[in-house]
Protein backbone atom coordinates (compact mmCIF):
# COMPACT_ATOMS: atom_id res chain seq x y z
CA UNK A 1 0.00 0.00 0.00
CA UNK A 2 1.60 3.34 -0.85
CA UNK A 3 1.68 5.85 1.56
CA UNK A 4 -0.84 8.07 0.56
CA UNK A 5 -3.77 5.67 0.74
CA UNK A 6 -3.94 5.83 4.68
CA UNK A 7 -5.03 8.64 6.26
CA UNK A 8 -5.01 8.99 10.20
CA UNK A 9 -6.21 11.82 12.59
CA UNK A 10 -5.18 12.44 16.07
CA UNK A 11 -7.08 13.81 19.28
CA UNK A 12 -7.02 13.78 22.66
CA UNK A 13 -10.29 12.37 24.10
CA UNK A 14 -11.39 9.57 27.17
CA UNK A 15 -12.76 6.05 26.66
CA UNK A 16 -12.47 3.20 29.07
CA UNK A 17 -10.48 0.73 27.41
CA UNK A 18 -7.56 0.07 24.91
CA UNK A 19 -8.49 -1.45 21.82
CA UNK A 20 -7.59 -2.45 18.06
CA UNK A 21 -10.11 -2.59 15.82
CA UNK A 22 -9.37 -4.01 12.34
CA UNK A 23 -11.89 -2.50 9.95
CA UNK A 24 -12.43 -3.20 6.39
CA UNK A 25 -10.70 -0.59 5.34
CA UNK A 26 -8.72 0.45 7.92
CA UNK A 27 -7.78 0.42 11.88
CA UNK A 28 -9.10 2.66 15.10
CA UNK A 29 -6.53 2.58 17.41
CA UNK A 30 -7.35 3.80 21.24
CA UNK A 31 -5.20 3.71 23.71
CA UNK A 32 -6.54 4.72 27.29
CA UNK A 33 -4.95 5.87 30.49
CA UNK A 34 -7.35 6.48 32.92
CA UNK A 35 -7.65 9.77 32.70
CA UNK A 36 -7.15 11.27 29.17
CA UNK A 37 -5.83 9.11 25.79
CA UNK A 38 -5.05 9.17 22.65
CA UNK A 39 -7.09 7.91 19.65
CA UNK A 40 -5.87 7.58 15.77
CA UNK A 41 -8.66 7.20 13.37
CA UNK A 42 -7.04 5.39 10.23
CA UNK A 43 -8.53 4.84 6.88
CA UNK A 44 -6.79 3.18 3.75
CA UNK A 45 -8.07 3.97 0.63
CA UNK A 46 -8.63 0.03 -0.27
CA UNK A 47 -9.07 -2.95 1.97
CA UNK A 48 -5.94 -3.85 3.81
CA UNK A 49 -3.85 -6.81 5.03
CA UNK A 50 -3.43 -7.53 8.23
CA UNK A 51 0.30 -6.69 7.73
CA UNK A 52 -0.53 -3.44 6.59
CA UNK A 53 -2.86 -3.15 9.38
CA UNK A 54 0.49 -4.41 11.86
CA UNK A 55 2.21 -1.65 10.03
CA UNK A 56 -0.12 0.86 10.63
CA UNK A 57 -0.21 -0.04 13.96
CA UNK A 58 3.43 0.47 14.65
CA UNK A 59 3.88 3.92 12.72
CA UNK A 60 0.72 5.26 14.43
CA UNK A 61 0.89 3.75 17.83
CA UNK A 62 4.71 5.72 18.19
CA UNK A 63 2.77 8.83 17.22
CA UNK A 64 0.24 8.07 19.95
CA UNK A 65 2.89 8.21 22.68
CA UNK A 66 3.77 12.37 21.65
CA UNK A 67 -0.16 13.10 21.66
CA UNK A 68 -0.31 16.59 23.16
CA UNK A 69 -1.30 16.94 26.57
CA UNK A 70 -2.61 20.35 28.07
CA UNK A 71 -0.67 22.33 30.55
CA UNK A 72 -0.72 21.53 34.30
CA UNK A 73 -2.13 24.41 36.24
CA UNK A 74 -2.89 26.52 39.31
CA UNK A 75 -4.39 29.43 40.35
CA UNK A 76 -5.78 31.22 43.87
CA UNK A 77 -9.12 32.02 43.61
CA UNK A 78 -9.35 35.23 45.39
CA UNK A 79 -11.97 36.41 47.91
CA UNK A 80 -15.07 38.05 48.17
CA UNK A 81 -14.43 41.86 48.78
CA UNK A 82 -15.58 43.28 52.17
CA UNK A 83 -13.94 41.62 55.47
CA UNK A 84 -11.04 39.80 56.05
CA UNK A 85 -9.50 37.88 53.49
CA UNK A 86 -10.73 33.71 53.58
CA UNK A 87 -12.16 31.55 51.42
CA UNK A 88 -12.30 27.73 50.46
CA UNK A 89 -13.58 25.63 47.63
CA UNK A 90 -15.78 22.24 48.16
CA UNK A 91 -17.39 21.80 45.10
CA UNK A 92 -16.79 21.32 41.45
CA UNK A 93 -19.22 20.41 38.07
CA UNK A 94 -18.31 17.39 36.23
CA UNK A 95 -16.26 19.37 33.83
CA UNK A 96 -14.47 21.32 36.16
CA UNK A 97 -15.65 24.97 34.99
CA UNK A 98 -17.25 25.85 37.64
CA UNK A 99 -16.81 26.34 41.73
CA UNK A 100 -18.65 26.20 44.73
CA UNK A 101 -17.34 27.40 48.11
CA UNK A 102 -17.81 30.02 50.77
CA UNK A 103 -15.72 33.09 51.58
CA UNK A 104 -15.72 35.78 54.29
CA UNK A 105 -18.04 39.51 53.58
CA UNK A 106 -17.91 41.57 56.75
CA UNK A 107 -16.88 39.22 59.47
CA UNK A 108 -19.78 36.41 57.73
CA UNK A 109 -19.52 33.65 56.13
CA UNK A 110 -21.12 33.76 52.63
CA UNK A 111 -21.41 31.16 49.70
CA UNK A 112 -19.90 31.67 46.46
CA UNK A 113 -20.22 30.54 42.87
CA UNK A 114 -16.58 31.10 40.53
CA UNK A 115 -16.16 30.83 36.42
CA UNK A 116 -13.06 31.54 34.97
CA UNK A 117 -15.06 34.89 32.79
CA UNK A 118 -16.66 36.10 35.70
CA UNK A 119 -14.59 35.73 38.45
CA UNK A 120 -16.10 34.78 42.28
CA UNK A 121 -19.50 35.82 42.50
CA UNK A 122 -21.47 35.28 46.45
CA UNK A 123 -24.66 33.84 46.35
CA UNK A 124 -27.11 36.69 46.67
CA UNK A 125 -30.47 36.52 48.02
CA UNK A 126 -32.57 38.81 49.56
CA UNK A 127 -32.42 37.88 52.96
CA UNK A 128 -29.67 38.92 55.62
CA UNK A 129 -28.00 35.18 55.76
CA UNK A 130 -25.11 33.53 55.93
CA UNK A 131 -24.52 30.61 53.49
CA UNK A 132 -22.58 28.10 52.65
CA UNK A 133 -22.50 26.70 49.08
CA UNK A 134 -21.15 22.78 49.40
CA UNK A 135 -22.11 21.58 45.80
CA UNK A 136 -23.14 21.95 42.32
CA UNK A 137 -25.03 20.80 39.48
CA UNK A 138 -23.54 19.72 36.29
CA UNK A 139 -24.58 22.53 34.25
CA UNK A 140 -23.82 24.78 37.57
CA UNK A 141 -27.34 26.21 37.83
CA UNK A 142 -28.53 24.56 40.98
CA UNK A 143 -25.99 24.69 44.64
CA UNK A 144 -27.06 23.40 47.45
CA UNK A 145 -25.76 24.56 51.20
CA UNK A 146 -26.92 25.76 54.59
CA UNK A 147 -27.67 29.15 55.75
CA UNK A 148 -28.78 30.40 59.16
CA UNK A 149 -30.65 34.00 59.52
CA UNK A 150 -27.90 36.40 60.52
CA UNK A 151 -30.82 39.21 61.85
CA UNK A 152 -31.32 36.19 64.69
CA UNK A 153 -29.29 36.63 68.22
CA UNK A 154 -26.61 34.14 67.73
CA UNK A 155 -28.14 31.77 70.24
CA UNK A 156 -30.65 31.72 68.44
CA UNK A 157 -29.13 30.90 65.10
CA UNK A 158 -30.81 27.71 62.85
CA UNK A 159 -28.51 26.30 60.35
CA UNK A 160 -30.51 24.41 57.64
CA UNK A 161 -30.22 23.33 54.35
CA UNK A 162 -30.91 25.04 51.40
CA UNK A 163 -31.09 24.86 47.15
CA UNK A 164 -30.45 27.86 45.09
CA UNK A 165 -30.78 28.33 41.29
CA UNK A 166 -28.83 30.74 40.10
CA UNK A 167 -30.22 34.51 39.73
CA UNK A 168 -32.95 33.25 41.89
CA UNK A 169 -33.38 36.38 44.63
CA UNK A 170 -34.71 33.23 47.35
CA UNK A 171 -32.84 30.11 48.77
CA UNK A 172 -35.35 27.26 49.10
CA UNK A 173 -34.82 26.14 52.27
CA UNK A 174 -35.00 22.32 52.45
CA UNK A 175 -36.28 21.88 56.61
CA UNK A 176 -35.61 19.00 58.35
CA UNK A 177 -37.23 15.50 59.46
CA UNK A 178 -38.15 17.33 62.70
CA UNK A 179 -37.96 20.37 64.34
CA UNK A 180 -34.28 21.47 64.12
CA UNK A 181 -32.92 23.75 67.08
CA UNK A 182 -29.66 25.56 67.35
CA UNK A 183 -28.06 22.84 68.97
CA UNK A 184 -29.33 20.26 66.28
CA UNK A 185 -26.81 19.02 62.99
CA UNK A 186 -28.62 20.09 59.96
CA UNK A 187 -26.86 20.62 56.92
CA UNK A 188 -26.54 19.54 52.76
CA UNK A 189 -23.94 17.49 51.16
CA UNK A 190 -24.25 16.95 47.68
CA UNK A 191 -26.62 17.60 44.77
CA UNK A 192 -27.45 14.86 41.85
CA UNK A 193 -25.93 15.68 38.62
CA UNK A 194 -29.61 17.76 37.50
CA UNK A 195 -29.72 19.61 40.66
CA UNK A 196 -32.94 17.76 41.82
CA UNK A 197 -32.08 16.01 44.34
CA UNK A 198 -29.94 16.82 48.00
CA UNK A 199 -28.47 14.84 50.50
CA UNK A 200 -27.11 15.55 53.61
CA UNK A 201 -27.98 15.13 57.58
CA UNK A 202 -30.60 16.63 59.66
CA UNK A 203 -32.29 15.72 63.16
CA UNK A 204 -35.47 13.39 62.95
CA UNK A 205 -37.54 11.29 65.82
CA UNK A 206 -35.11 9.30 66.01
CA UNK A 207 -32.14 11.33 66.29
CA UNK A 208 -29.61 12.59 63.58
CA UNK A 209 -30.46 11.06 60.55
CA UNK A 210 -28.82 10.97 57.03
CA UNK A 211 -32.18 12.23 54.07
CA UNK A 212 -32.67 12.40 50.96
CA UNK A 213 -34.39 15.38 49.32
CA UNK A 214 -36.28 15.38 45.94
CA UNK A 215 -37.75 18.14 43.99
CA UNK A 216 -41.56 17.91 43.98
CA UNK A 217 -41.43 15.47 46.49
CA UNK A 218 -39.63 17.06 49.28
CA UNK A 219 -37.54 15.23 52.36
CA UNK A 220 -37.36 11.56 53.81
CA UNK A 221 -34.80 9.90 56.19
CA UNK A 222 -32.54 6.55 55.00
CA UNK A 223 -32.82 5.23 58.65
CA UNK A 224 -29.44 3.52 59.86
CA UNK A 225 -27.78 0.37 60.07
CA UNK A 226 -29.26 -2.26 62.25
CA UNK A 227 -28.21 -2.82 65.35
CA UNK A 228 -26.25 0.16 67.80
CA UNK A 229 -27.46 3.06 68.48
CA UNK A 230 -29.65 5.33 65.56
CA UNK A 231 -27.09 7.41 63.63
CA UNK A 232 -26.70 8.31 59.52
CA UNK A 233 -24.97 10.37 57.87
CA UNK A 234 -25.81 11.01 53.62
CA UNK A 235 -22.39 12.44 52.57
CA UNK A 236 -22.71 12.26 48.60
CA UNK A 237 -25.28 11.25 45.68
CA UNK A 238 -25.21 9.45 42.20
CA UNK A 239 -25.41 11.50 39.41
CA UNK A 240 -28.90 10.00 38.81
CA UNK A 241 -30.20 10.98 42.55
CA UNK A 242 -30.76 6.99 43.57
CA UNK A 243 -28.35 5.77 45.74
CA UNK A 244 -26.37 7.51 48.79
CA UNK A 245 -23.44 7.29 50.54
CA UNK A 246 -22.41 8.57 54.12
CA UNK A 247 -21.74 6.49 57.45
CA UNK A 248 -24.32 5.23 59.81
CA UNK A 249 -24.05 3.68 63.54
CA UNK A 250 -24.78 -0.26 63.18
CA UNK A 251 -24.60 -3.68 65.62
CA UNK A 252 -20.34 -3.82 63.97
CA UNK A 253 -20.08 -0.39 64.80
CA UNK A 254 -19.66 2.95 62.68
CA UNK A 255 -19.57 2.25 59.21
CA UNK A 256 -19.84 3.16 55.55
CA UNK A 257 -22.73 2.75 53.54
CA UNK A 258 -24.13 2.76 50.29
CA UNK A 259 -28.13 3.22 50.11
CA UNK A 260 -30.60 2.96 47.87
CA UNK A 261 -34.77 2.50 47.93
CA UNK A 262 -35.09 -0.88 46.64
CA UNK A 263 -32.21 -2.39 48.97
CA UNK A 264 -32.03 0.40 51.68
CA UNK A 265 -28.62 0.58 53.57
CA UNK A 266 -25.82 -1.92 53.42
CA UNK A 267 -22.67 -1.50 54.91
CA UNK A 268 -18.85 -1.11 53.05
CA UNK A 269 -17.12 -3.10 55.97
CA UNK A 270 -13.70 -2.13 57.58
CA UNK A 271 -9.95 -2.31 56.78
CA UNK A 272 -9.85 -3.58 60.01
CA UNK A 273 -12.12 -6.27 61.77
CA UNK A 274 -10.22 -5.30 65.40
CA UNK A 275 -11.09 -1.39 64.68
CA UNK A 276 -14.24 -1.14 63.46
CA UNK A 277 -14.97 2.19 62.03
CA UNK A 278 -15.36 3.79 58.64
CA UNK A 279 -17.04 6.43 56.56
CA UNK A 280 -17.94 6.61 53.60
CA UNK A 281 -17.30 10.97 52.14
CA UNK A 282 -18.03 10.42 48.10
CA UNK A 283 -18.87 7.97 45.23
CA UNK A 284 -17.96 8.12 41.40
CA UNK A 285 -21.05 9.30 39.47
CA UNK A 286 -22.29 5.95 38.84
CA UNK A 287 -21.57 4.72 42.09
CA UNK A 288 -18.92 1.94 41.40
CA UNK A 289 -16.37 3.40 43.35
CA UNK A 290 -16.77 4.96 47.11
CA UNK A 291 -13.76 6.74 48.81
CA UNK A 292 -13.69 7.57 52.44
CA UNK A 293 -12.14 7.34 55.91
CA UNK A 294 -11.30 4.31 58.16
CA UNK A 295 -9.41 2.81 60.81
CA UNK A 296 -6.72 0.64 59.88
CA UNK A 297 -3.66 -0.86 61.44
CA UNK A 298 -2.22 2.26 60.04
CA UNK A 299 -3.97 4.82 61.51
CA UNK A 300 -7.19 6.58 60.45
CA UNK A 301 -6.92 6.37 56.18
CA UNK A 302 -8.32 6.83 53.33
CA UNK A 303 -10.08 4.19 51.29
CA UNK A 304 -10.83 3.09 47.88
CA UNK A 305 -14.20 1.07 47.67
CA UNK A 306 -15.23 -1.16 44.75
CA UNK A 307 -18.13 -3.55 44.02
CA UNK A 308 -15.20 -6.02 42.49
CA UNK A 309 -12.34 -5.96 45.32
CA UNK A 310 -14.23 -4.59 48.43
CA UNK A 311 -12.20 -1.65 50.88
CA UNK A 312 -8.25 -0.42 49.84
CA UNK A 313 -6.37 1.23 51.94
CA UNK A 314 -4.72 4.42 50.35
CA UNK A 315 -2.88 5.19 53.47
CA UNK A 316 -1.23 8.70 54.14
CA UNK A 317 1.88 10.31 53.34
CA UNK A 318 5.41 9.38 53.99
CA UNK A 319 6.47 10.21 57.11
CA UNK A 320 2.78 10.95 58.04
CA UNK A 321 1.00 10.35 61.00
CA UNK A 322 -1.57 7.87 59.90
CA UNK A 323 -4.27 10.47 59.56
CA UNK A 324 -5.77 11.13 56.00
CA UNK A 325 -9.08 11.26 54.32
CA UNK A 326 -10.40 10.47 51.00
CA UNK A 327 -13.04 13.23 49.79
CA UNK A 328 -13.58 12.46 46.36
CA UNK A 329 -13.07 10.17 42.97
CA UNK A 330 -12.85 10.64 39.35
CA UNK A 331 -15.48 9.17 37.17
CA UNK A 332 -13.44 6.06 36.10
CA UNK A 333 -12.15 5.57 39.85
CA UNK A 334 -8.31 5.95 38.67
CA UNK A 335 -7.98 9.48 40.86
CA UNK A 336 -8.56 9.88 44.65
CA UNK A 337 -8.06 13.36 46.32
CA UNK A 338 -8.47 14.75 50.12
CA UNK A 339 -6.06 15.44 52.70
CA UNK A 340 -3.20 13.87 54.52
CA UNK A 341 -0.42 14.08 56.72
CA UNK A 342 3.53 14.61 56.27
CA UNK A 343 6.25 16.47 58.49
CA UNK A 344 5.09 19.26 56.97
CA UNK A 345 1.63 18.84 58.40
CA UNK A 346 -1.56 18.37 56.39
CA UNK A 347 -1.26 18.10 53.34
CA UNK A 348 -3.62 18.44 49.95
CA UNK A 349 -3.43 14.56 48.40
CA UNK A 350 -3.51 12.88 45.26
CA UNK A 351 -3.60 9.27 44.52
CA UNK A 352 -3.70 6.93 41.17
CA UNK A 353 -1.95 3.51 40.74
CA UNK A 354 1.03 4.68 38.86
CA UNK A 355 1.83 7.86 41.57
CA UNK A 356 0.69 6.08 44.92
CA UNK A 357 -0.25 8.51 47.69
CA UNK A 358 1.28 11.95 46.99
CA UNK A 359 1.21 15.62 47.85
CA UNK A 360 -0.51 17.37 45.42
CA UNK A 361 1.67 20.12 45.63
CA UNK A 362 4.71 17.68 44.95
CA UNK A 363 2.80 16.71 41.80
CA UNK A 364 2.38 19.89 40.46
CA UNK A 365 5.83 20.92 41.10
CA UNK A 366 7.19 17.65 38.92
CA UNK A 367 4.69 18.90 36.12
CA UNK A 368 6.47 22.01 35.60
CA UNK A 369 4.72 24.45 38.80
CA UNK A 370 7.25 24.51 41.11
CA UNK A 371 8.08 28.12 41.03
CA UNK A 372 4.29 29.53 40.41
CA UNK A 373 3.45 27.47 44.20
CA UNK A 374 6.40 28.87 46.07
CA UNK A 375 4.90 30.16 49.54
CA UNK A 376 1.88 27.96 49.04
CA UNK A 377 0.87 25.25 51.56
CA UNK A 378 -2.34 23.75 49.72
CA UNK A 379 -4.09 21.82 53.07
CA UNK A 380 -7.35 19.85 51.69
CA UNK A 381 -8.55 18.96 48.23
CA UNK A 382 -12.22 18.55 48.25
CA UNK A 383 -13.83 17.93 44.80
CA UNK A 384 -12.26 16.73 41.61
CA UNK A 385 -13.97 16.73 37.87
CA UNK A 386 -15.10 13.73 36.30
CA UNK A 387 -12.15 13.36 33.74
CA UNK A 388 -9.62 13.72 37.21
CA UNK A 389 -8.01 16.77 36.15
CA UNK A 390 -9.44 19.45 37.80
CA UNK A 391 -9.07 19.83 41.54
CA UNK A 392 -10.65 21.71 43.67
CA UNK A 393 -9.68 22.98 47.74
CA UNK A 394 -8.31 25.31 49.64
CA UNK A 395 -4.78 26.37 51.51
CA UNK A 396 -2.84 28.97 52.99
CA UNK A 397 -1.07 31.18 49.85
CA UNK A 398 2.17 33.20 49.87
CA UNK A 399 0.93 36.11 52.07
CA UNK A 400 -0.37 33.54 54.97
CA UNK A 401 -4.19 33.79 54.11
CA UNK A 402 -6.59 30.76 53.58
CA UNK A 403 -7.34 30.81 49.99
CA UNK A 404 -9.56 28.68 48.07
CA UNK A 405 -7.89 27.41 44.52
CA UNK A 406 -8.22 25.35 41.28
CA UNK A 407 -5.80 23.23 39.51
CA UNK A 408 -5.54 21.12 36.51
CA UNK A 409 -3.00 18.43 36.42
CA UNK A 410 -1.46 16.01 33.21
CA UNK A 411 -3.26 13.06 33.02
CA UNK A 412 -1.14 10.49 35.06
CA UNK A 413 -0.66 7.62 32.88
CA UNK A 414 -1.58 4.33 34.55
CA UNK A 415 -0.39 1.40 33.94
CA UNK A 416 -2.64 0.65 31.48
CA UNK A 417 -1.32 3.32 29.14
CA UNK A 418 2.49 1.81 28.67
CA UNK A 419 0.00 -1.25 26.51
CA UNK A 420 -0.06 1.15 23.60
CA UNK A 421 3.83 1.21 23.88
CA UNK A 422 3.56 -2.49 24.09
CA UNK A 423 1.39 -3.14 21.26
CA UNK A 424 3.89 -1.35 19.13
CA UNK A 425 6.60 -2.86 20.06
CA UNK A 426 4.94 -5.78 19.55
CA UNK A 427 4.00 -4.67 15.82
CA UNK A 428 7.75 -3.92 15.36
CA UNK A 429 8.87 -7.59 16.73
CA UNK A 430 5.90 -9.22 14.75
CA UNK A 431 6.94 -7.65 11.14
CA UNK A 432 10.73 -8.35 12.09
CA UNK A 433 9.93 -12.26 12.98
CA UNK A 434 7.61 -12.54 9.50
CA UNK A 435 10.69 -10.54 7.61
CA UNK A 436 13.31 -13.24 9.29
CA UNK A 437 10.89 -16.48 8.37
CA UNK A 438 10.20 -15.13 4.54
CA UNK A 439 14.49 -14.50 4.18
CA UNK A 440 14.62 -18.28 5.87
CA UNK A 441 12.33 -19.27 3.31
CA UNK A 442 13.71 -17.96 0.63
CA UNK A 443 17.21 -19.54 1.44
CA UNK A 444 15.62 -22.42 1.73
Amino acid sequence: MSRDELSCTTSDTKVETAYLNRTKNGIVIEMASSVSYCHLNCHASQPMSMLNAIRTLALVGMSCVTCPLAAAEFRGLGDLPGGGFASMANGVTADGNTIVGLATVEANQIGFIWRDEAGMLPVTVAYHLSTAAIAVSDDGSRITGDFFDLDDVPRERIRLPFRWKLGDDFLEGLGGLAEVTPDDSAFASDISANGSVVVGMTTSEHGEEGFIWTAGVGMRGIGDLPGGSFFSEANAVSADGTRVVGRSTGERGEEAFIWDADHGMVGLGFLNDNERWSRAMAMSPNARFVVGQAASAAGTVAFLWTLEDGMREIGDLPAGIGLSVADAVSADGSVVVGAGHDDAGQQAIFWSESTGLIALKDLLAQQGLGDQLAGWRLTYAHDISDDGRVIVGEGWNPQGEYEAWRAVVNPVPEPSTLALGSLTMLALTWIRQRRIRTLVGAAD
